[in-house]
């Protein structure tokens, strides 16, 4: 069974944010910073893989934050040339020098913005961006690297070799000559989608770049490398840096998800429109609906809903082309011509009845006195024995009521400033959990002087509404209990007429699940669960 957390209503300096009214999820999500947790090393933009509650980490950056546009834009002494290993459970951390492995395998792991993915033992690396001794300079590679997970993070803890367990099965192909897209699954083939291609130093004069505008899938053969390599290729796929997940479509089956990605030959901002990608390959393109969020590599949640039929994919912070205006209540672009601000809003993207629908769930929280603008290029990390629909998809229907933990988010760039600000590397451990709405309770109405509805909006960021109606003058105490029984609120106690009646619960309490008690003269009486959400 998945994590379930400690009671609701005592949870403290937890930032729980669900959508607005009418808008409402079936879920909303909790972010809370795990600030007893001082040893998690500072990276971004790196591979990453999981094993027995340890978390391995290796290439991306280690110090800086947000590259440079000018050149040196990526400084080699800000390459993570670590291979991490870190118990979130202990606070330990582990660690390793890449360069104790063979040249070509050390300068491979060094690189940033390389594609990646983590299936059964292995943690597969190929392309990324950084300095080739053999060309003297900045390119994209095109090399695959393959970890052996339990390994690797067993010899790193026991501070023995790595040698054995980091293979190299392809030194160089040119399809693999990419940075900034996303290696995955699709079917039972390796796919590798979107990015760019870019030689020399970026911010520099002399380079030169190309997008793969591409989904090229292959296999792997240990002798020949790449085998029966596919590509195809569309305008829209012109995207590097944008996220990717698992997603099922509208007919029921598996398939991909890519949302966001950079840069908009037109607009020179960020795609908008999302792309579903059946196993075989084929693209359907969303004519209409933008989205305003997950431009930028960030962590992805996918979640499905079987009995509804919706799919969601909740995005974590990171770069994006809008930020949400509470005072509009409405997405707004930053800047003229627009930006791509960091910021720290939280949002589910969802495909139901073949509609698109997206909702504002909240933000991330603020963290040293300032807005928490996580997010960008940091980890996800999913909690073991989640029930999941499929690889990758979190089975929304079979978590329980209340709130499970779904995960953790490890580093990113954190940022000061939405633009222009200063960035550095986060060591930084947020942990991200999910809150289901709750069910209608169900209960034998009979012989009760008055009818109980369902709280509205439920789950609500705010003031709660409770319908009463009642056949006849009555006394009645309505009261707001926690999960320990105790009482945090009382809606009403004493005589009430006939006939209809609304009860508000200003919902100043903590974050978490309630109960709603309606008791008669007579003793009898009906409750309501109700979720409260920041």
């Amino acid at each position: 069974m998945p994590r379930l957390l400690a009671p609701l209503a005592a949870l403290a300096a937890v930032l729980l944010v669900a959508p607005p009214g009418a808008l409402a999820q079936p879920f909303a999500v909790t972010v809370t910073e795990r600030t007893d947790l001082a040893n998690a090393p500072a990276v971004h933009s790196g591979a990453h893989a999981e094993h027995d509650g340890l978390w391995l980490y290796v290439g991306g950056r280690h110090e800086g934050g947000m590259h440079a546009f000018t050149a040196p834009s990526f400084p080699r002494e800000d390459e993570n040339a670590s291979v991490f290993v870190y118990d979130h459970e202990t606070d330990e951390r582990w660690s390793a020098s890449v360069d104790d492995l063979a040249p070509a395998i050390a300068e491979h792991l060094r690189t940033t913005n390389a594609q990646f993915l983590s299936r059964g033992d292995s943690l597969i690396v190929v392309g990324g961006y950084g300095y080739r001794a053999a060309d003297e300079g900045f390119v994209t590679f095109g090399t695959m690297t393959v970890l052996d997970v339990p390994e690797v993070i067993a010899a790193v803890v026991a501070g023995e070799s790595l040698a054995e367990h980091v293979r190299q099965p392809i030194a160089w192909d040119e399809a693999l000559t990419v940075a900034g897209g996303h290696l995955t699954a699709l079917g039972d083939r390796l796919a590798l989608v979107g990015g760019n291609r870019f030689d020399g130093e970026y911010g520099g004069t002399a380079f030169t770049q190309t997008y793969t505008q591409a989904i090229r899938t292959f296999e792997v053969d240990g002798s020949a490398g790449l085998v029966d390599v596919q590509e195809v290729t569309d305008p829209e796929l012109h995207r590097r840096d944008g996220n990717i997940g698992p997603a099922v479509l509208d007919d029921g089956s598996l398939g991909l998800g890519i949302y966001g990605g950079v840069f908009h030959p037109t607009t020179q901002g960020a795609y908008l429109r999302p792309i579903r990608v059946t196993e075989a390959g084929a693209l359907d393109l969303e004519p209409t609906f933008e989205q305003h969020m997950g431009h930028y590599t960030s962590p992805v949640l996918p979640l499905y809903d079987s009995e509804a039929g919706a799919m969601h994919t909740v995005f974590v912070g990171g770069i994006n082309g809008f930020i949400w205006s509470e005072d509009s209540g409405d997405w707004q672009s930053v800047g003229t011509p627009p930006f791509l601000p960091f910021t720290d809003d939280i949002a589910v993207l969802s495909r139901e009845g073949g509609e698109w629908s997206e909702h504002y769930l909240g933000d991330l929280p603020s963290l040293d006195g300032y807005d928490g603008l996580l997010g960008t290029n940091a980890a996800l990390f999913l909690a073991p024995d989640l029930p999941m629909h499929a690889e990758g998809i979190v089975d929304l229907d079979a978590l329980p009521a209340g709130e499970t933990l779904l995960g953790w988010v490890l580093g990113g760039i954190e940022a000061r400033q939405p633009s222009f600000g200063t960035t550095s590397a986060s060591a930084r451990v947020l942990e991200v959990s999910l809150l289901r709405a709750i069910p209608p309770a169900t209960e034998d109405p009979a012989g009760l002087a008055f009818a109980v509805g369902e709280p509205a909006p439920n789950p609500s960021a705010g003031p709660v509404r409770l319908a009463l109606s009642l056949d006849h003058p009555e006394a009645v105490r309505a009261e707001v209990l926690d999960l320990t029984g105790r009482r945090v609120a009382l809606l009403h106690d004493g005589p009430l007429a006939a006939g209809p009646h609304t009860l508000t619960w200003a919902a100043e309490a903590a974050p978490g699940l309630y109960l709603v008690r309606v008791t008669g003269a007579d003793g009898r009486g009906a409750s309501r669960r109700v979720v409260l959400a920041r």
